[in-house]
């Protein structure tokens, strides 16, 4: 997949609630889209996110350190980052990492929607507080 073909969508669910959607590779050349997406739910006075990684195709260490460094700040708000996907490569660099235990992840996106929602407990949440 060419960089053309690498896009972030984000989607207000509530005010302050959102889900940033990324399509194609995220490396060193696409991640400063993604930061800027989180930086701007954040800045709009975001508390969730879900960063919705189903169409991902790859993701590289640089990606995951912007996602590491975010997390807190919506932690801090008392709101959650919760990352969406059920491909078994972005899954399996997630648990090689480690970060499979620090992020709360859901392979569904209407299930990871409903918890940002609070219309669901996290109970099938594999990182952060719930597991």
């Amino acid at each position: 997949m060419a960089i053309l073909d690498f896009r972030v969508r984000t989607a207000q669910l509530s005010p302050e609630s959102y889900v940033v959607s990324i399509d194609g590779e995220l490396d060193l050349h696409t991640v400063p889209e993604l930061e800027q997406a989180l930086e701007t739910v954040l800045s709009r006075g975001g508390r969730n996110v879900v960063v919705d990684l189903a169409n991902l195709v790859f993701i590289d260490s640089t990606a995951l350190a912007v996602l590491l460094r975010l997390l807190p700040r919506f932690r801090s708000r008392g709101g959650r980052l919760l990352l969406v996907s059920e491909d078994r490569r972005i899954l399996r660099t997630l648990e090689i990492t480690g970060l499979d235990r620090t992020f709360d992840i859901e392979c569904r996106l209407g299930k990871a929607v409903a918890l940002v929602l609070g219309s669901q407990e996290p109970t099938a949440t594999r990182g952060g507080e719930a597991a």
